[in-house]
């Protein structure tokens, strides 16, 4: 997998005004066919699913809405996108006792992987 680790961009707009959240740190990878799967095993034996997104494909309006598909629905979503018929995948679980946020979208060649630690209270 080749990884991208962005952090939160420093300066106005990202948290130093007062009463202004701190944006959590950003990590962006592209994962082979093989680190999808990898993903998916890991995610099903490591982390407690909280929830799982699909974007349908469509563009704006309501098939662009996420659509709950539950905790159960992982395997499921991720086939939806390898065969095309979502847009993304959004997968929430908990891993050490933080809650995380993976988006996952197809690129040409590859699937893209963005995640973030939830803020606290997600």
């Amino acid at each position: 997998m080749s990884e991208d680790r962005s952090e939160a961009p420093a300066g106005p707009g990202a948290g130093d005004a007062p009463g202004e959240v701190p944006l959590p740190p950003l990590c962006t990878g592209e994962l082979t066919d093989e680190d999808l799967d990898a993903l998916a095993r890991d995610l099903d034996a490591l982390a407690q699913i909280e929830d799982v997104r699909v974007r349908l494909p469509g563009g704006p309006g309501p098939r662009a809405r996420p659509t709950p598909v539950g905790p159960h629905g992982l395997l499921g979503a991720l086939a939806d996108l390898r065969a095309g018929r979502v847009a993304g995948v959004q997968v929430q679980y908990r891993h050490d006792g933080q809650t995380w946020l993976d988006t996952l979208t197809g690129v040409p060649g590859a699937w893209r992987l963005v995640r973030l630690a939830a803020p606290p209270g997600r």
